[in-house]
């Protein structure tokens, strides 16, 4: 990766100084900052076109997800149409609300039509302009599609073009840790664990310590995946228990980061039954413990519900349909719903 990496090591101190973790997953998890767009698309006086997208995240939970997008596609065709805001919090309701259409189809495991959404809106923003500052956003979306289906060859150079986005200063810093986490996988899955140990290695601070844990877990967390795949196994096993330590996060909290990693590489090789196991021991081991001490509610029912969430995406590809619909009826139980803005699909 040559100067790329002098490059990747700079940013990743920088990322570490200035972009707590929580900031990045309010703009890449939709269901994190439905709460916010929800209330530009209610509160704006500016224009009546925002009135018809109020409605959506109601739409989408109830499962009417055709109905919204026929709203969006009506109302914000492409970005021109997207109406001013004022105010501080400047939020673009454009990417927002095609992003909560697109993953809620993939949260439904309706991959077909997330990836034809994803496709279309990839080609009004090159038709738009090559530079689109609403690309990222689409970006992730498809790569997102193609890898929970287990296609990491299509999805690696989504993730790439993101990644080379933010080495050149064009991507915001909001997308980076998904970015990073998700090529990572991508790389082990394809057999190029080397290349994962290397974008993941995470900047240090001047005595040698590890910079950033308490608010980069998910990154960290991948990291001891993927020394532990790279077949340094006394290192990945030391750093998750440096992770534990110093995380704001119980311990539990990680080692499901890591184990729900290690699942999604085992179902990429057709290690089926191991994932399986996997899955079916975190959403039980959260069935029966206490809500998890976090920075905030919602990052609590998060951590409770992941394996749920990621589980939904194992079985559909696995044919098991009916267990998929089951597994989303239960996270819907548990109060997640994209349209509440809570429990992003990973």
């Amino acid at each position: 990766m040559g100067d790329d990496w002098s490059l990747h090591t700079f940013k990743s101190l920088e990322l570490g100084a200035l972009f707590p973790r929580r900031v990045f997953r309010a703009f890449a998890c939709v269901a994190l900052i439905l709460g916010p767009w929800c209330a530009v698309a209610q509160n704006s006086t500016e224009s009546s076109s925002n009135e018809p997208l109020a409605a959506l995240g109601e739409l989408v939970d109830s499962g009417r997800i055709s109905e919204a997008e026929r709203i969006v596609k009506q109302t914000l065709p492409n970005s021109a149409m997207e109406p001013a805001q004022s105010g501080f919090l400047r939020i673009s309701v454009y990417d927002f609300a095609w992003a909560l259409v697109g993953y809620s189809y993939l949260g439904a495991n309706d991959y077909a039509n997330a990836e034809r959404l994803g496709k279309e809106r990839l080609q009004v923003e090159a038709s738009a302009d090559q530079k689109s500052e609403h690309l990222p956003t689409f970006l992730m979306l498809m790569a997102d599609v193609y890898r929970l289906q287990s296609k990491h060859a299509a999805a690696a150079p989504l993730y790439q073009q993101m990644y080379r986005l933010w080495i050149d200063d064009k991507l915001s810093a909001d997308f980076i840790d998904n970015t990073l986490v998700a090529l990572a996988e991508c790389y082990i899955a394809l057999g190029r664990q080397a290349e994962a140990v290397q974008i993941l290695t995470p900047a240090k601070n001047p005595d040698g310590s590890d910079a950033g844990i308490a608010f980069h877990e998910q990154m960290y967390n991948a990291y001891a995946v993927a020394l532990e795949s790279a077949g340094r196994k006394a290192e990945a096993t030391h750093l998750g228990a440096v992770i534990d330590a110093q995380s704001r996060r119980q311990p539990a909290a990680n080692q499901q980061d890591r184990e729900l990693f290690r699942a999604r590489l085992l179902s990429a090789e057709g290690s089926y039954a191991k994932a399986d196991a996997i899955y079916q021991k975190w959403i039980k081991y959260w069935e029966s413990s206490s809500a998890p001490p976090s920075i905030d509610a919602k990052e609590s029912l998060e951590i409770r519900t992941q394996a749920l969430a990621e589980y939904t995406h194992f079985l559909s590809r696995r044919g098991r349909s009916g267990e998929a619909k089951a597994a989303r009826a239960r996270w819907k139980a548990m109060g997640c719903g994209l349209g509440k803005g809570k429990c992003g699909w990973r």
